[in-house]
């Protein structure tokens, strides 16, 4: 179980790996059009760091919602514990809003905020963080 403390930094270091992610998608896809990388690479980079913040945010309140049971940094029904629901209505409603704030984020950075690539960089970041949270296990499951 991690203390608030390791929950906060797991998810700081999240979004870091995804704005880095928005940095190295930015400039790759700013080089590709070859004319205005930096533009590329500062909103790709601002998007990927706040569409993360948004899904860390999003976890943290749904963890807190479900009660212990929960897992805060892996997101209810995939986190280490599985949230009760007394009803199926009530799982469907509340997987029908943890989708439609993903996808309303989403939408309000590609169509609002003008940044086209922030998806690409923060796919590229959640990629590295899974990537790293996979050796961590092998690791455990190891030892």
């Amino acid at each position: 179980q991690l203390t608030t403390d390791e929950h906060l930094a797991e998810a700081l270091a999240s979004v870091a790996a995804c704005a880095l992610g928005g940095v190295v998608w930015g400039a790759l896809r700013g080089l590709a059009r070859r004319r205005g990388v930096l533009r590329a690479v500062g909103t790709t980079a601002a998007g990927a760091g706040l569409f993360e913040a948004a899904m860390q945010l999003k976890l943290s309140l749904r963890g807190r919602l479900e009660g212990d049971g929960a897992d805060a940094d892996g997101g209810g029904n995939f986190g280490g514990g599985r949230a009760n629901y007394s009803t199926p209505v009530r799982l469907a409603a509340a997987t029908a809003a943890d989708v439609l704030v993903s996808a309303q984020v989403l939408w309000l950075l590609l169509a609002r905020l003008r940044a086209p690539f922030a998806f690409g960089g923060w796919a590229l970041g959640r990629a590295v963080v899974l990537a790293s949270d996979l050796i961590d296990v092998e690791l455990e499951f190891m030892d």
